[in-house]
């Protein structure tokens, strides 16, 4: 006689039942814990936080950059200009911003350009992870000018011109003991430079620029900036 076999019946299936009866109340309970937490994530980003990662990235990606104030001019009595400052331009680079197939050529035009031993600008060019080293300080308009022109030229990245001021006194020695000195950083070192340092010096103003993901500058400024102010005095 043939026998037909039957799938086996559960012994307990009140119990099975109960399993997933939890299981889908379990199931159900991740759920809400989930979507609550997401939830109550997005209420505090778009409700109580609105402004939080707006300001982290912010944070990020602003950078503050100085910009030195022109220090004040001294006058004599009469109106004659004793000592004042002249714009002139420093020379910077950011080796890793700079391609390398250009750090060999940019060495040698800019050792020629500024006057600079090429030994020591190719071995700060070289430092492919530096984001700043000085090449030349106070350089007058037509050295910055070259300097411009070879990067437009070769399309160098990363050699940065900024404007700077060095002291100057048009007439000569004349009254040099009594008007003093600065330093390289303008820095009054004697005379009425040093008394009156605090006031001559100024307040440097500041640009806020933006940096990409690998730190390098966009090439557009993100926010107004602040500009530099300086004072006069008459001895």
């Amino acid at each position: 006689m043939k026998q037909t076999h039957r799938p086996p019946r559960s012994i307990y299936p009140a119990q099975n039942r109960h399993m997933r009866r939890r299981t889908r109340v379990l199931a159900g309970l991740v759920a809400v814990l989930c979507f609550g937490g997401l939830l109550a994530r997005l209420f505090t980003l778009q409700i109580l936080d609105p402004s939080g990662y707006a300001n982290r990235a912010a944070a990020q990606q602003l950078r503050d950059t100085t910009l030195p104030a022109a220090r004040g001019e001294i006058y004599s009595a009469d109106g004659v200009t004793l000592a004042a400052s002249k714009t002139c331009w420093t020379i910077r680079a950011s080796p890793r911003e700079l391609a390398d197939e250009l750090v060999q050529p940019a060495a040698k035009a800019l050792s020629e350009i500024l006057d600079i031993d090429y030994d020591a600008t190719l071995q700060k060019l070289s430092k492919r992870t530096s984001n700043d080293c000085l090449l030349s300080r106070r350089v007058d308009a037509d050295l910055a000018d070259a300097v411009r022109a070879w990067c437009a030229q070769n399309n160098a990245q990363g050699i940065q011109i900024l404007q700077d001021t060095k002291r100057v006194y048009p007439q000569g020695n004349f009254m040099g003991c009594l008007l003093g000195f600065t330093d390289v950083d303008n820095q009054g070192l004697w005379g009425l430079e040093l008394q009156y340092d605090a006031q001559l010096t100024g307040r440097n103003g500041t640009i806020l620029t933006a940096k990409n993901a690998w730190g390098y500058d966009m090439p557009t400024i993100t926010a107004p900036c602040r500009m530099p102010c300086r004072e006069m005095i008459s001895p």
